[in-house]
C-alpha cells in the first residue's frame, strides 16, 4: 500500500474465506443431459400453491372448456394466409432480413404460424407469425429453396382456430405477444449456449465463446444467474448479463478482483461499470494498474463504503448533487445517470485520500470535482 493510504487506515482488511455453496449449486455446471417426462412436470404443478389456487377458482365457478376448441394443425399454401394490418404490427423488413441472414437462418427452426380460420373459407388470418410467413415467401421468391419458385403454392405448417370473431384474433395477438408468452431471458440464452458446448459438444463459435466466458467466471468464483432465481443474492453471483459482453481479459481481471477482495458478497452491477472502465482507461493511456493499486482501490471501497453495492449507491447520490450544481438543474428528475461517474469517482477518491501512484488523466478530468459532493462523513477524510 502507499504510505498515505496506510497512515489513514484505508488498507484492505482480508476477510476469511468460507466454502461457497455456488460451487455445487451452479446451474450451468452440468455436463450430462437430463430428460424428464411430462409426468414430472405435473408433479411439480401439483405441489404448487399458485396452481392449486387456479384449480380452486375454476372449481368454484364451474367453468370448463370444450376440447374441440384447442388449435388444430394443417399444411396451408402461403397464398391462403392473410394479414390484418389493424391487428398485426407493421412488417419490419430489417427483422425479416435478420431472420433470413446466413448467420441465423435454419429452416428446421421455422415456427408454426398461428391463424384464425374464417368459417367456410379456405382463408387463414395470421395472428402470430407474419414475419415467419414473409421470410419463407420472400426466400422462395428469391430462389433460395431448391425446387421451389412459386411462393403461392408452397405449403407451411399452420395451427389455427376456426372463428369469424375478429376480436378473438385481436385478443390472441395481445396474449401471444404479451402475457401469454414467457420470453427468453438473457441468462436463458446464455445457458443454452453454454450447455450446447458442455452437454452437446457444439463447436459453433458463439457457443464456444459463451462457454469460455462462463469458465472464466467460474474459475474466479463468479456465477451469472437468472434474476429472481434461488441463487440470486448468494456470494459471487450476478444477474447483470452485460458483463458477458466484456472482452475476455477484462472479464477475467474484473472477476479476479471481486473474488480476491469481495468474495463474501454478491456482485453488484456497479462492478461491471467501474473496474472494466478503469482497466481499459489505464491500458489506453499506458498507465500501470498494478496489484498494489488494485488493492488500494479495494481498500477504499471496503473501508469507506462496505462494498461495491454501497459505493454504487453513494456515487449515484453524489452524481445527482454534482449534476444539479454543475448544470443548474431545477429538479432531480432532470438528472440522467451516467455510469462513467463510478470509475471517475473511485480514482479521484484514491487521490483525495492521499494515493500517490500515477492514474489516467481522463479519469481525473471526467466528473472533475465529484468527490466534493459525497457526504460529509466521507469528505472529512480527504487529504487536501
Amino acid at each position: 500500500m502507499s504510505a498515505a493510504l496506510q497512515s489513514t487506515s484505508y488498507s484492505y482488511q482480508p476477510v476469511a474465506r468460507v466454502p461457497n455453496p455456488m460451487v455445487k449449486l451452479n446451474p450451468l455446471v452440468k455436463t450430462n443431459a437430463q430428460v424428464v417426462g411430462l409426468d414430472q412436470r405435473l408433479k411439480m404443478m401439483n405441489n404448487s400453491f399458485s396452481w392449486a389456487s387456479v384449480v380452486r377458482s375454476y372449481k368454484k365457478s364451474g367453468k370448463v372448456f370444450d376440447p374441440t376448441l384447442r388449435p388444430r394443425v394443417a399444411m396451408i399454401q402461403l397464398s391462403k394466409i392473410k394479414i390484418d394490418e389493424d391487428i398485426q404490427r407493421d412488417l419490419d423488413p430489417q427483422h425479416v432480413s435478420k431472420i433470413a441472414s446466413q448467420e441465423l437462418f435454419d429452416p428446421r427452426l421455422l415456427q408454426t404460424i398461428f391463424c384464425a380460420k374464417m368459417p367456410g373459407k379456405n382463408e387463414y388470418h395470421a395472428v402470430d407469425g407474419q414475419h415467419t410467413a414473409t421470410v419463407i415467401a420472400a426466400m422462395v421468391q428469391a430462389g433460395l429453396f431448391v425446387g421451389e419458385d412459386d411462393w403461392t403454392t408452397v405449403e407451411v405448417a399452420v395451427s389455427y382456430i376456426e372463428t369469424s370473431d375478429k376480436s378473438f384474433a385481436r385478443r390472441a395477438f395481445d396474449t401471444i405477444n404479451g402475457s401469454g408468452k414467457k420470453r427468453q431471458s438473457r441468462w436463458g440464452r446464455h445457458r443454452i449456449r453454454v450447455q450446447s458446448v458442455r452437454i452437446d459438444g457444439s463447436k459453433e463459435e458463439k457457443m464456444v465463446e459463451a462457454e469460455r466466458k462462463q469458465t472464466i467466471c467460474e474459475t474466479n468464483h463468479c456465477w451469472p444467474v437468472e434474476q429472481k432465481s434461488p441463487y440470486e443474492g448468494k456470494s459471487g453471483t450476478f444477474t447483470h448479463m452485460e458483463a458477458l459482453s466484456l472482452d475476455e481479459d477484462v472479464l477475467a481481471a474484473t472477476c479476479k478482483w471481486h473474488n480476491q477482495f469481495f468474495h463474501y458478497q454478491p456482485i453488484d452491477g456497479g462492478l461491471w461499470f467501474t473496474l472494466p472502465k478503469i482497466i481499459k482507461t489505464f491500458q489506453r493511456e499506458n498507465v500501470v494498474l498494478d496489484d498494489k493499486l488494485k488493492e488500494d482501490l479495494a481498500g477504499i471501497v471496503q473501508t469507506l463504503f462496505g462494498g461495491v453495492a454501497q459505493f454504487h449507491s453513494m456515487v449515484k447520490k453524489a452524481h445527482e448533487r454534482y449534476s444539479m450544481k454543475i448544470w443548474s438543474y431545477n429538479h432531480t428528475d432532470e438528472v440522467e445517470w451516467n455510469s462513467d461517474s463510478l470509475p471517475a469517482s473511485l480514482i479521484q477518491l484514491y487521490k483525495r485520500l492521499g494515493g500517490t501512484q500515477k492514474v489516467p488523466a481522463a479519469l481525473m478530468q471526467q466528473f472533475d470535482g465529484i468527490t466534493d459532493f459525497f457526504l460529509p462523513e466521507i469528505r472529512q477524510w480527504y487529504v487536501n
